[in-house]
């Protein structure tokens, strides 16, 4: 039964959100959100966008694993930051709501990916933000912006640690436990370590003016 009411808020409280229910939480601000529908290399993926003046830098928001384009909305509706800055949040390949992708498991087609979102705009007024997983993207992405920050960045292989639960994922016998997006956290965390082997060696080459939390 306990169990039962654990796994229940566990699986409520990680999955993704509905645009409607993302929305909804900018009730309390005079804020005008809007969540819009794109694709990249075939896959689809959504937007959340608030333009508050386009004389405003842009801050890009990417998320770690698991997450969504949800996870900085605190940020964005706190009104010290969102009077000087319009927004934009995507959820990566694989962490939609309601759409069955797998998980991208390489740093390059999330470099690429990010890089896709921000073509549009004037490289000196964006900043783009990485937590977690998101930081080694963010530093893939060797495009000259007005400012990086990484935000307890998972950027050395060698300080990846492969928590207990990754095991109820690796088992058969426990996997059908392991809610459907965390099963794709899991299996990005698997190749995280590996990946980040590679690009680790080049984290030099962004010229970026970077900050770390």
């Amino acid at each position: 039964m306990l169990f039962g009411l654990f796994y229940g808020l566990f699986y409520f409280f990680t999955s993704p959100k509905s645009d409607k229910k993302i929305l909804s939480e900018f009730k309390d601000v005079d804020l005008k959100p809007r969540i819009t529908h794109h694709d990249f290399n075939n896959f689809k993926y959504r937007k959340l966008i608030i333009i508050n003046d386009t004389v405003l830098p842009t801050i890009f928001f990417v998320h770690g694993t698991i997450g969504s384009c949800a996870d900085f909305i605190e940020y964005i509706k706190d009104s010290m930051v969102y009077s000087k800055a319009n927004f934009v949040s995507y959820d990566r390949v694989g962490y939609n709501y309601d759409v069955q992708n797998e998980v991208q498991e390489s740093i390059a087609f999330e470099r690429d990916m990010l890089q896709s979102i921000t073509k549009d705009l004037p490289k000196k007024k964006i900043v783009v933000v990485g937590y977690s997983y998101g930081g080694p993207i963010v530093l893939a992405d060797t495009t000259r912006y007005k400012k990086a920050v990484l935000l307890a960045p998972a950027v050395f292989s060698s300080k990846e640690v492969m928590p207990l639960l990754l095991s109820f994922y690796k088992w058969r016998a426990t996997r059908w436990l392991i809610p459907p997006i965390w099963k794709q956290a899991s299996k990005k965390k698997l190749s995280h370590q590996k990946d980040l082997s590679v690009f680790e060696k080049n984290w030099s080459q962004n010229k970026n003016d970077i900050l770390v939390v």
